[in-house]
């Protein structure tokens, strides 16, 4: 694949930063091919920027591990600070919190027992379509919602070629 890490694994994560955050206003990448058998990057930084000040990191390796006996549970850790708190998702699914000025961490939900890819997460799209196409349930989202990350996805690799910032015009804005 000529596109690799942002474009199987990255997306998600623009996806999940704008769920957070919101639409970023602007992106930096720097990708990187480290393994001379595959066609696209497998290592990488990608930067989001907010008008609010805010700012949002994915460092990416696909040939580094992380401490899971599942590896394929989250494909990696990661860890959300913020004034009050920090939010950290461990390899193995289990979600803790810290509270700003302390030392100790508290478990919010424990390792994931699900066996399925990333937690079930595909079986459970399929079953959410599948119900929503019968009528059981209504869409949670649109093919049109997803079009943001897309163009996000897009400036990232932008900014690679260039080595700058790309800023995102307002169909981003979701």
């Amino acid at each position: 694949m000529p596109r690799f890490l942002l474009h199987e694994t990255g997306v998600h994560w623009i996806d999940t930063f704008r769920f957070l955050m919101g639409s970023p206003d602007a992106v930096f990448a720097d990708l990187r091919r480290l393994n001379p058998a595959i066609a696209g990057e497998d290592a990488g930084y990608f930067l989001f920027r907010y008008k609010n000040g805010a700012r949002a990191l994915f460092d990416g390796n696909r040939l580094l591990d992380h401490s899971a006996e599942n590896t394929r549970c989250t494909m990696g850790e990661a860890i959300v600070e913020g004034t009050k708190a920090s939010i950290t998702l461990s390899g193995d699914g289990s979600l803790s919190i810290r509270d700003f000025g302390t030392t100790e961490m508290a478990q919010i939900l424990p390792p994931s027992d699900f066996d399925g890819f990333g937690g079930d997460c595909v079986f459970h799209l399929q079953r959410h379509v599948v119900d929503a196409l019968h009528g059981r349930a209504r869409f949670e989202n649109l093919a049109e919602d997803y079009l943001p990350v897309i163009e996000t996805e897009e400036a990232l690799y932008a900014s690679s070629e260039k080595g700058a910032w790309v800023t995102l015009g307002p169909a981003s804005a979701g």
